[in-house]
């Protein structure tokens, strides 16, 4: 049996407390790294953000200068187009399309006159009802029926 002494455990518990110690170092400079990580991309994206912003507010500024421009034009007087597009880098030549094709017709002379339907034929006649079946008459009600 292995005997312990007491400067044994001592580097025993000595090198677990190390142990211990890197693990717990470690883990903070691991969560340390994803908070500025994140810190990061936050600012980034605030900063995108502003950008965004301070384009969109140019944008809103040139047209309502254009709006106060237009506004302030004597009525029928009116700003010079812009100059046309260039025409496209390749142009093809499109066959027009072929002509519409119609459902042959007959020729006719004259006003069209549809033809008349065929006269109705009288519905054979029905052969005669049956009379109704006479109903039983129905018990009394005032005294019990008896069965036997």
């Amino acid at each position: 049996m292995i005997q312990l002494d007491a400067p044994m455990l001592a580097q025993v518990d000595d090198d677990f407390v190390k142990f211990i110690f890197m693990i717990v170092v470690a883990s903070i400079v691991g969560i340390g790294s994803l908070v500025n990580a994140a810190k990061k991309k936050q600012k980034e994206q605030e900063a995108r953000h502003r950008q965004n912003w301070g384009v969109i507010e140019q944008e809103m500024r040139e047209r309502a200068a254009n709006a106060t421009r237009a506004l302030s034009q004597e009525p029928g007087v009116y700003a010079p187009l812009p100059p046309p597009l260039p025409p496209a880098p390749y142009a093809v030549a499109v066959p027009p399309p072929p002509p519409p094709v119609f459902a042959p017709t007959r020729s006719m002379e004259g006003r069209y006159v549809p033809p008349r339907p065929p006269p109705r034929r009288q519905a054979p006649a029905r052969p005669a009802a049956m009379p109704p079946k006479p109903q039983r008459a129905a018990p009394p009600l005032d005294r019990p029926q008896v069965r036997r």
